[in-house]
């Protein structure tokens, strides 16, 4: 027998690993890109670039557009806060702080994520186990972090405005689950690079 019992188990191993190597290699990029290019220039060239292709194969595959001006206000919103704040802001500090800490800190998204969704909506979609394994893993990254604060390898400044960058994020991703768009997931995603950008 072998190791996949059938297709799905493959796609969802395939997944993982694509994820594994793609988002794990992103701080890498960025700590290469800037040193080449000034922050803001890099990142706002990669989204323009990226989010107008998306645009135009989105457009080529007749995929559905937004059709009122509000709701590409409300993506264009969403862009801004996950890339503009989020991202950009990793992108700076990545001049001068470790790629592995940056990724480090990111980590706290998700308990960024259900404290705003908690404080603006009143959220219950988490219970008292979620809320034990967000405080671990928030625990995790604090430890991680915290015990290479002698090295010289990371500082207060830059951990700050990570954990600023990752609030933008969750701020972001929230906001999203509330704008109820039309348009098709290809068209919102080339619309918030370019917003970003």
């Amino acid at each position: 027998m072998g190791v996949f019992q059938d297709s799905e188990d493959k796609k969802v191993v395939m997944a993982y690993i694509a994820v594994c190597i793609l988002w794990g290699s992103t701080y890498l990029a960025i700590k290469i890109g800037v040193s080449a290019f000034p922050p803001m220039l890099f990142a706002g060239i990669r989204f323009l670039v990226a989010g107008t292709i998306m645009l135009i194969y989105a457009k080529i595959k007749g995929h559905r557009s937004p059709n009122t001006f509000k709701e590409v206000r409300n993506i264009s919103i969403v862009g801004m806060f996950l890339l503009l704040g989020g991202n950009g802001i990793i992108v700076w500090v990545e001049q001068w702080m470790h790629s592995g800490f940056a990724s480090l800190i990111v980590a706290t998204v998700p308990l960024f994520m259900a404290i705003i969704d908690l404080a603006i909506n009143g959220s219950k979609s988490i219970n008292a186990k979620g809320w034990i394994g967000l405080l671990i893993g928030f625990g995790g990254v604090a430890v991680l972090v915290l015990s290479n604060t002698g090295t010289g390898a990371i500082d207060i400044k830059g951990a700050v405005l990570v954990l600023i960058a990752a609030f933008s994020w969750a701020l972001g991703s929230v906001y999203s689950k509330g704008i109820n768009p039309v348009s098709s997931t290809i068209t919102q995603i080339g619309i918030q690079m370019v917003s970003g950008g």
